[in-house]
């Protein structure tokens, strides 16, 4: 990639950021106590010893605000990936349910589910993303038993945390 691409990429970057927290805001001025009740296990908080209204209200709307964030940046993230594919390898926004780009590269169709956090692959069962591949060359009229040969599908991880080999 080369200097241009990287300031495209960033200013991408900077505009759909701004998106991201402007839907964090748009959630905060429709949110209802209702809402946020209905979704939330009292016995919970019961149990973490929140006693006083104050406490509770505050420990039930981080936790709303916590689980909302995560899937406002999970679509930023998602969005920055197909963005930057489109730069390097004229990547596209895939059709199939479950997979979130897709791309041609050496006669190599490459279809990406991107997943962020430190357990991504809880979200998305490794079974069900072959699943979703399997429909996505149906769709493109690619025959199952070339799957190996022709296409390639993977899961992109977004996650900045402290590296551990495996077995720590």
């Amino acid at each position: 990639m080369n200097t241009s691409d990287l300031a495209l990429i960033q200013d991408f970057a900077n505009r759909e950021i701004v998106k991201f927290h402007e839907a964090r805001l748009r959630r905060l001025d429709r949110i209802s106590l209702d809402d946020v009740l209905k979704r939330r296990n009292p016995y919970l908080f019961r149990a973490r010893n929140l006693v006083t209204a104050s406490e509770l209200v505050s420990a039930i709307l981080g936790a709303y605000l916590s689980s909302s964030e995560e899937e406002c940046f999970g679509q930023f993230l998602e969005s920055l990936a197909i963005y930057v594919s489109s730069l390097a390898c004229d990547g596209r926004k895939s059709v199939a349910q479950g997979i979130d780009l897709e791309f041609d590269r050496d006669e190599l169709h490459c279809a990406v589910a991107v997943e962020s956090g430190p357990h991504c692959s809880n979200s998305l069962p490794i079974g069900k993303l072959e699943d979703n591949m399997m429909w996505l060359c149906d769709a493109i009229g690619l025959p199952h038993h070339s799957l190996s040969y022709s296409c390639m599908c993977s899961q992109g991880v977004y996650w900045l945390g402290a590296y551990r080999p495996r077995g720590d």
